[in-house]
């Protein structure tokens, strides 16, 4: 189990295995959670995240997004901007903040909780 946070500018945070918990902070960054139940958060920027394997939480934060689930039950946060938000195959959790997002869910449960 891992903490690792980016700091300003442009960042690149990948977890292990294990309940990782990642962060890009400032800037436009890659993060991925790989295997375990990661918790995942952009900060501000134009982030990607892709929570990998495992009950991820996947937050973007303010900016365009992109946040992909991936496998397990997870639960996958937008903010403000014009995110893209791919859920997987299980039962995934989306929240949406913005109306100008868009979803799609690679497999056929999806519970959305759109605020």
């Amino acid at each position: 189990n891992d903490t690792l946070n980016g700091g300003e500018g442009d960042d690149e945070v990948r977890g292990e295995a294990g309940a990782d918990i990642l962060s890009g902070d400032d800037g436009d960054d890659l993060i991925s959670g790989d295997i375990g139940n990661d918790s995942l958060s952009g900060g501000t920027g134009e982030d990607d995240l892709d929570g990998g394997t495992g009950d991820d939480t996947c937050d973007g934060g303010d900016d365009d997004d992109t946040i992909f689930g991936g496998a397990g039950k997870d639960r996958l946060r937008s903010g403000a901007g014009e995110d893209e938000v791919t859920g997987g195959d299980d039962l995934d959790t989306l929240e949406d903040e913005s109306e100008d997002d868009t979803f799609e869910q690679a497999g056929e449960n999806v519970n959305p909780d759109l605020l």
